[in-house]
């Protein structure tokens, strides 16, 4: 569910789920960056989706640059559930990829 609002410009928003609105808070537990040509970078974070019925954990992978060399500006993200066996699937495919 929480592919909905990864997006919100804050980390306190509203999501609906079977007619109700419920609060959600994203929690960052780890991040860390990769800077790529002239002012792009990848920001790859450990984060969880935080409700009263309890915490989804998830890693994000946001694409986005330096706007004047200095002010990040995020552009595209993909979340993917952090269940262990779908992140290994990720990983292992990626690493496929490197020559």
């Amino acid at each position: 569910w929480f592919h909905t609002y990864i997006l919100a410009p804050h980390p306190n928003i509203f999501y609906f789920k079977q007619g109700e609105m419920k609060m959600v808070e994203f929690v960052t537990v780890k991040e860390d960056e990769v800077k790529f040509g002239d002012n792009n970078f990848f920001e790859i974070a450990s984060k969880k989706a935080v409700t009263d019925e309890g915490e989804k954990p998830f890693i994000s992978i946001t694409r986005g640059y330096y706007k004047d060399g200095k002010d990040k500006k995020f552009t595209k993200v993909i979340s993917i559930p952090h269940d262990g066996e779908t992140l290994k699937k990720v990983v292992d495919v990626l690493d496929s990829f490197v020559a």
